[in-house]
């Protein structure tokens, strides 16, 4: 009877939770009831009958909503790559992400086993246990924004950025992805369409430091083959080599937590110098399973029960982690940073004169 309550019904919508079936059971009347059963039932006995017949409850998770124009979209890029035996492996990928300083808290992951001695100090009030269950972080969370490339021979050089990316600052790393580009002549240049990326001004310096080989996010008249290149698919991390980079780096963090703003940046950079070669030749044949997955279903977006159908790489590599240089970090500052330091500047310089005067 409980099983076909809640049997394939989401718990959210219908209230079918271990509690209410407790509560609809216990008011039943007798003769819908066993002989030999008690009159009641616990919550404990319909939350174990109900993980044993049905399963545990799933946790839902957020993801974007994608169009159907933008899973054509999709396809269609998927496609033309295949068409034209353009690869992952021809292509650098860039992006960047937010790294803040104190990670965000997860309720499935930041939980504690708590002794009846903690326990009966946490009641009495006592510092050292509520510490164990609480965080201290500031109000405001601080953050590094960063940027990179990779493809199948390597990183790129990390950018670290002075303040929001608006389209001054995406010029300055646009001439640090040329210089990357350099090194791999190959490559096709790619980035998502974010507003920085897809301004007049990053468009230019795009089509002016690129020429032919980048992939567009607008529809211009870039052509392989008298076909039009298609743009790069909106809503697609999924399908970008960089965010597993990302993800990486993330994971690692937990293991090297940072103090502050400056040590944030130094694991960042110590990480980023680590990761070998292999994991990067390891990446890229992923993605390739990826672009064939967005082709067999549709556009569709890329889940966990999608990715399981990838075979697994077998690649042998040694990770070793090598101590940062400092020395020559990339750095990119957008317009109203170089304000303030020239406003800096100048009020140095008066100060200067007047002293002199004086």
């Amino acid at each position: 009877m409980i099983v076909k309550w809640a049997k394939d019904k989401p718990i959210m919508e219908k209230k079918l939770s271990a509690k209410n079936i407790q509560i609809r059971f216990n008011k039943l009347p007798k003769k819908y009831k066993e002989k030999k059963m008690m009159k009641k039932i616990s919550l404990s006995t319909s939350n174990r009958m109900l993980n044993k017949f049905i399963g545990k409850p799933k946790v839902i998770r957020k993801v974007f909503y994608l169009k159907p124009y933008e899973k054509n979209f999709r396809v269609q890029f998927c496609k033309f790559m295949r068409d034209n035996h353009i690869g992952p492996e021809n292509i650098f990928f860039t992006d960047e992400s937010v790294f803040p300083l104190y990670a965000y808290m997860n309720k499935g992951t930041n939980k504690i086993r708590l002794s009846k001695k903690t326990r009966k100090k946490l009641k009495a009030g006592d510092e050292k246990s509520i510490n164990l269950v609480t965080r201290q972080h500031h109000k405001f969370n601080n953050a590094i924004i960063v940027s990179g490339g990779i493809c199948d021979e390597g990183l790129g050089e990390i950018i670290f950025h002075s303040g929001n990316i608006n389209s001054f600052a995406d010029k300055q790393v646009l001439k640090y992805y040329r210089e990357e580009l350099d090194k791999f002549p190959s490559k096709f240049f790619q980035q998502d369409g974010a507003r920085s990326h897809s301004s007049k001004l990053s468009r230019n310096m795009i089509q002016h430091l690129f020429k032919n080989k980048f992939i567009p996010t607008w529809d211009n008249g870039l052509k392989i083959k008298d076909e039009f290149i298609p743009r790069w698919p909106p809503n697609s991390p999924d399908l970008s080599a960089i965010e597993i980079i990302w993800s990486i780096i993330k994971q690692m963090l937990i293991f090297f937590p940072p103090k502050d703003m400056n040590s944030l940046k130094t694991t960042i950079k110590m990480i980023w110098d680590s990761i070998p070669k292999q994991i990067c030749e390891n990446i890229i044949e992923h993605i390739k399973h990826r672009w064939k997955l967005c082709i067999k279903y549709k556009g569709r977006r890329l889940d966990k029960e999608l990715l399981r159908k990838i075979p697994k790489v077998k690649k042998d590599f040694k990770w070793r982690m090598k101590s940062p240089e400092i020395n020559g970090i990339r750095v990119s500052y957008n317009d109203k940073f170089v304000l303030k330091l020239k406003n800096k500047e100048i009020k140095e310089k008066k100060k200067r004169l007047n002293s002199q005067k004086n």
